[in-house]
């Protein structure tokens, strides 16, 4: 039986994103699932996720204090928040159902590490946050249907450049090809599509309202 391969291409923090990609795993039912995610940022988010996750609530109520308003569901602050949990795409990898598969962790550990370990200091910083709830309050479900429209778009007119042959690309493509499974599936931001289909060629699935339908490209 010949090698099959699905990329799938999510929008980061989609709300709806966990139970989407369950039914799509399910329909697709890979082998071996690969994940645009480090093994760090797993681990980074089962150690500090509380924690953090408490620190933003202390210095929104701060803000809140400071400024009169409210801005806990303020669309930034609901970004931040989800960024902070553990990433829908390895919480439905861990819970779908059917045949046991492998799943790989494909992500730079090191490049996830510097951004996670500054975090703190920087996305998660009094002034940073001051500066978001200043921007216009988009509901985060929102931000992610313009965030998916503005995909569908781009992968229609194939609007990339060589830029998407990026090392990411590569160490996915690899993870995808050396694997000895039948059917493997790449999960990932939708932005990579294009060089992964460049590199390893396989049917693409948006994971917007049209999930099960695969991309024409």
């Amino acid at each position: 039986m010949s090698k099959r391969i699905d990329l799938i291409g999510t929008v980061h923090r989609d709300p709806k994103g966990k139970e989407k990609l369950l039914a799509c795993l399910d329909l697709l039912a890979p082998d071996t699932l690969i994940l645009e995610a480090s093994p760090y940022s797993v681990s980074f988010r089962r150690q500090n996720s509380p924690r953090l996750l408490g620190l933003l609530d202390r210095r929104i109520d701060e803000l809140n204090r400071k400024f009169n308003s409210d801005c806990v569901n303020h669309g930034e602050i609901e970004a931040i928040r989800a960024m902070l949990q553990m990433p829908f795409e390895i919480e439905a990898a861990s819970e779908g159902t059917g045949k046991s598969r492998k799943i790989i962790f494909a992500g730079d550990i090191t490049e996830s590490k510097k951004y996670l370990d500054e975090i703190e200091e920087t996305l998660l910083s009094f002034e940073n946050l001051e500066y978001l709830i200043s921007k216009p309050n988009i509901p985060l479900f929102r931000q992610v249907e313009d965030e998916y429209s503005r995909a569908r778009n781009h992968l229609h007119l194939q609007n990339f450049s060589d830029k998407n042959l990026d090392s990411q690309n590569l160490r996915m493509a690899q993870a995808a090809k050396s694997k000895d499974s039948n059917i493997v599936v790449v999960v990932c931001g939708w932005e990579h599509l294009p060089g992964l289909h460049r590199l390893i060629g396989g049917s693409l699935y948006l994971l917007d309202k049209s999930w099960n339908e695969p991309l024409s490209f």
